[in-house]
């Protein structure tokens, strides 16, 4: 898998509240779920946000962001490990699983970064080693079968950067392969997101005169996204 590259000081402000924060939290409450891993946990805004009774384990590769991770959610009940789970040899993988007992937790969480794996099966397979009894994707998928793979650079640089925008087929596909089923929620960003001058290729709104609001980014890429919720059969 190729690594991804983070940009801290996107997640070195103060901790922003995310849409699905609010669905994340009822979903809890309905599922009586009391602990989870939360896989690319950054900055821990999310775990910032959660109920203080819910016990949340962030893992990320960057530990800047652990820090701040760490900083906001101080008596939380939440803890923060560097672990690169998803970027590791299937049996470093499992040996890093069984180390800092990650396997067979209620639920494993996976915000906004399922694009940027080349492999999104192989990605996806590893979730479910982990034998969590549900697991909670949020990410952008083309609802027409197509799985699509854009590579991009910038003038005159030389590294190309991949993105995989999966199909929803595909998606759910691969996870009753991995013995769950799937519900797809498709949701809109109800907050108004600004283009980021500094960094184009965030995502944000651009405004049509009927009123409606299209999530893009500086790939002109009109996002669809979801949220992928597996459940263990």
């Amino acid at each position: 898998m190729k690594k991804f590259i983070q940009t801290p000081r996107h997640y070195l402000k103060r901790p922003l509240h995310k849409d699905y924060y609010y669905w994340l939290k009822n979903f809890l409450k309905k599922n009586k779920i009391k602990s989870f891993v939360d896989i690319g946990c950054a900055s821990g805004y999310l775990s910032y946000y959660m109920p203080k009774n819910i016990e949340i384990l962030g893992i990320d590769i960057s530990e800047i962001l652990l820090k701040k991770a760490r900083k906001i959610n101080k008596n939380r009940n939440k803890s923060f490990a560097k672990i690169d789970l998803l970027n590791t040899t299937e049996k470093n993988f499992f040996k890093l699983a069984k180390k800092n007992n990650l396997y067979n937790y209620p639920l494993v969480t996976l915000f906004g970064t399922l694009n940027i794996f080349n492999d999104i099966e192989k990605t996806i397979k590893r979730l479910s080693q982990l034998k969590p009894k549900k697991i909670i994707i949020s990410s952008r998928l083309n609802s027409n079968g197509f799985n699509l793979t854009i590579k991009y650079k910038k003038y005159l640089e030389k590294k190309t950067i991949t993105t995989n925008v999966p199909s929803t087929d595909k998606i759910i596909k691969i996870f009753s392969k991995h013995n769950y089923k799937v519900k797809l929620i498709k949701y809109n960003v109800k907050t108004n997101i600004k283009k980021d001058k500094k960094d184009s290729l965030r995502n944000y709104h651009i405004f049509l005169k009927n009123g409606q609001k299209i999530l893009t980014n500086g790939l002109g890429i009109l996002s669809t996204e979801y949220l992928i919720v597996a459940s263990k059969k």
